[in-house]
């Protein structure tokens, strides 16, 4: 095992494990491969670029401009799944408001559970998506935000924003109801979330971050 681990460190050992990366997990572009690799390998952002431009210049990786390989638009891409499941856990929600009756056992019990989700999580996740890039880091700790820190983090952020959204409808001609409610969360879900997408888009457009063709 330790055998091993030394080899893939060793020039031509990160070199096979890019490749073996690049057709296992088949990284759209070479941002994607660096993230990938920096939490695999522990090595630094230069170190993984040297290696991956050594193995373009020896023919073995295949780059491309991104503006040439992504004909595809963001919010067709795989890219923005986050933000199609975001809309349809939301519009779910108010659906099984709208339609579902607190009577109505056992269908009322999938109303229970995206409300559960629809509250506790949505709200935050897409306040997150439009304030941090998709690849979030630890200010001063060089690393990135693990999937279940973001997790926690939206489920904080949205046990916030539930109870000022429910004070301010308080005040409102609306009223504090279960309609109400629901039509605010998801009106507030929407509005960050495409924001977030539309961020996330320039953020990409702006990097032009290379495509990866294919490995030989």
């Amino acid at each position: 095992m330790l055998e091993q681990e030394d080899k893939e460190k060793t020039p031509s050992g990160i070199d096979d494990y890019i490749l073996r990366v690049t057709e296992t997990e088949e990284p759209e572009t070479v941002r994607d491969l660096i993230i990938l690799l920096k939490k695999r390998l522990g090595l630094s952002e230069k170190q993984i670029i040297d290696r991956i431009l050594s193995l373009q210049d020896s023919g073995r990786l295949s780059l491309e401009d991104a503006g040439t390989s992504q004909d595809k638009p963001y919010l067709s891409s795989s890219r923005a799944t986050w933000y199609w499941a975001t809309m349809a856990l939301g519009l779910a929600t108010v659906a099984s408001v709208i339609t579902i009756p607190e009577n109505d056992y056992p269908r009322v019990l999938m109303r229970y559970l995206l409300g559960s989700v629809f509250i506790m999580f949505l709200p935050g996740y897409s306040v997150l998506r439009s304030i941090f890039p998709e690849h979030m880091t630890v200010s001063g700790k060089g690393r990135e935000v693990e999937v279940a820190e973001r997790i926690v983090l939206a489920i904080v952020m949205s046990m916030a924003l539930v109870p000022v959204v429910g004070l301010l409808l308080n005040y409102t001609p609306f009223g504090l109801s279960t309609n109400s409610i629901t039509m605010s969360l998801l009106t507030l879900t929407l509005t960050f979330a495409t924001a977030g997408a539309i961020l996330e888009q320039r953020r990409e457009t702006k990097g032009h971050s290379p495509a990866i063709a294919g490995s030989s």
